[in-house]
Formats: structure tokens, sequence, C-alpha cells
């Protein structure tokens, strides 16, 4: 496998090799950053401007091996630092500038929280007090901005800068062997040792299912749930939990089990689907009205934001999780033979978690 940068990481990379050109008088062309899965990684600089107490450098995004799915492959990020350094401690200002999409909620920058705190790392490892001045541009960003789903998710004008891990496995393509190959280990030699173990469906549900099963074996499958719980029960496993976003697990529920957007992508028709089921059980006379209001929704946030005024949405979320724990026995019955547990669990845009 060839493992990318997320755009975080470039942000990342740039603004430490800008400050770094400030204080040694010369452009820097490449820089070692610490990234938030741990590992310390060299980057390389792709441009660098530098004017005395200032300097604007910019990286560009590889992808690794998911170069073909994603957009933002090739995508210069770029950073312009003003270092002042006559200040007791060291505070940093951060600003989203031209091509970085801003957040509609709450109108900040859409820059990651994880991104934030390991640019503070990054540049604590060089001073410790003085005022850096930060603002991140992506020049072909509100372009790449119509090809993203982040108008869907609230973000405009920009894509984000992101990144959980600040690398990037290739688990877009559903036919990958190398990461399938790469999965299908972890699960062989996790299988010696348990025969529990918790199966992620992104960064964000990793971080969470780790503080929440400590003394299970994770393992992150993107959007491949089908093929490790396959995988799973192969090497004799029998009890799984299952951690991934509320949008994931709509798709789950209706049994669809490699979920990339480039290949499934039928949120809303199956939360549609799933609220008149949902409705039908609960306050069957509101159905109409209800299905009115979410019918032309866009993301599943928006689809959770407007029901949320007729219904529980906590409770929705269990009627979703259970439904995908009630399909995945099912399929596992079906087509392996075996009756395994499973605990599912979903998180909420607001970062509780449902589980059952």
């Amino acid at each position: 496998m060839k493992l990318g940068l997320t755009t975080g990481a470039c942000a990342i990379a740039a603004c430490k090799a800008a400050l770094l050109s400030i204080l040694e008088g010369k452009c820097v062309r490449e820089v070692i950053v610490e990234l938030p899965i741990g590992l310390r990684v060299q980057v390389n600089i792709d441009k660098c401007r530098l004017e005395n107490d200032s300097a604007e450098t910019c990286v560009i995004k590889d992808a690794g091996d998911n170069a073909p799915y994603d957009v933002t492959h090739g995508v210069e990020i770029c950073a312009n630092v003003r270092y002042i350094p006559n200040f007791p401690i060291l505070a940093l200002i951060i600003v989203g500038g031209e091509g970085v999409g801003l957040n509609v909620r709450d109108e900040m920058p859409a820059i990651s929280e994880a991104v934030l705190e390991y640019i503070d790392r990054n540049i604590s490892e060089i001073i410790n007090k003085g005022i850096v001045k930060i603002e991140f541009k992506i020049p072909r960003g509100r372009e790449l901005w119509k090809r993203t789903m982040n108008k869907i998710v609230g973000i405009c004008d920009g894509i984000s800068i992101l990144g959980e891990k600040g690398i990037e496995l290739p688990v877009t393509n559903p036919y990958s062997s190398p990461y399938l190959s790469h999965v299908d280990k972890l699960i062989e030699e996790y299988a010696k040792i348990s025969n529990r173990i918790c199966l992620t469906l992104g960064g964000r549900s990793t971080k969470i299912a780790r503080d929440m099963f400590r003394d299970i074996p994770t393992v992150e499958v993107g959007d491949h749930l089908g093929y490790a719980i396959d995988k799973c029960v192969d090497h004799g496993i029998n009890e799984i939990n299952i951690v991934g976003g509320i949008a994931k697990m709509i798709k789950v529920s209706a049994g669809l089990l490699m979920m990339h957007s480039a290949y499934v992508d039928a949120r809303i028709e199956i939360a549609i689907g799933q609220l008149v089921k949902y409705i039908l059980k609960k306050r069957r006379e509101l159905l109409s009205e209800i299905l009115d209001i979410v019918q032309d929704c866009e993301s599943i946030i928006e689809f959770l934001e407007r029901v949320s005024k007729y219904i529980d949405i906590k409770d929705f979320a269990k009627h979703i999780v259970e439904t995908c724990r009630v399909r995945l026995v099912e399929r596992c019955l079906r087509m392996k033979g075996r009756n395994v547990i499973f605990h599912v669990y979903s998180i909420l845009p607001d970062g509780s978690v449902v589980g059952c």
C-alpha cells in the first residue's frame, strides 16, 4: 500500500515550514512533522516565499493509492505565516483564507480539532512564545468544493482541512486488494487472542470505539463492512461490535455493506424509509407532515435537524442500530450458517453514541 497525506497533514507541514523559514532566514524545502496518529513524517515543500517576518509555503497533497478516488489529490495546501516574537506566551491565530471551506453553522473555518491540536504541538516544538498568525489557502479549493461532499454537510465555498490520523489509508476503492489484505491479516491475528472484535467505519468512530472498548481489539474497516464481517466469521470470531456514524449506519440498515458514496449513495431515501417504519410504530398521525419536510434534504445532518422537532432523535437512532443488528445476524446465518452476536453503535452529529 502507498499511504497518502490528509489535507490536515499538509496544512500542518506548510505552517511549520513557513515558521522555520522565518526563523532560519531562508526557505525550508522539507520538514518533519508529528501527525495525529503518532507518526513523524518528512514532507516536501513545493513552494516558499519569504519576506522578513512572514513566509508562505505550499505542500502538494499526495493521496497515495487513494489518488484515483480523492478529488483533493494534487491540490496545493498553503500557509501564510507571520511571526511576532515580542509576546510573553505562545499565541496562535488561525484563519481560513481563499479556498478553505466555511462551516455555515458556526461561521468558522472548516479545520478539524485534531489538525488545530497538532498545529499547536508542532509549532511548540520550535518556539514557546510569540504570536503566530496562520492563514491557510487552497487555491483550487472553491473549484473542488463542488466535487466533494462538503456542500451537503454544511460547508461552503471551499474544502475542509481534516485528518484524524494525518495519513490516508487506501480504503475507498472497493477492489483495493492491498487494504483488504491488511484488514484480513489484522482480523486473523486478533482472532488468535480474542473471540470478540470491534469493527469501525471511519477515523472518528475508531477513536471513540477505542475509548469505549479498551479490552477489545479494534480494526478500522472503512466502507468494507461486509468483507470484514465475513473474515471475522471465517476466523472464528463470534461476537462483533460495530461502531460508525449515523449516515453509514442508515446504509447498513438497508443491508448495504459496501458503503462508499461513489458506489452506494441512497442515504436520504433509506432514511425516509426507516423514518416511515419508525413513525408507523410511534406516531402514525404525523407521517404526512414529516415526509413533506424531509423529502428535499441533502444530508443526514439536515434530515436529523428537521425531524428533531417531531421525534426523539436518539430513539430513532436506536431503531436504526437495532435494524442493523437484526440484518447482520440474519446475513451471517444465511451466508455463513453461523449465529454471531452483534452489538451495534451509532455516533450522532453531536458526538453522542446510541447502541444496542
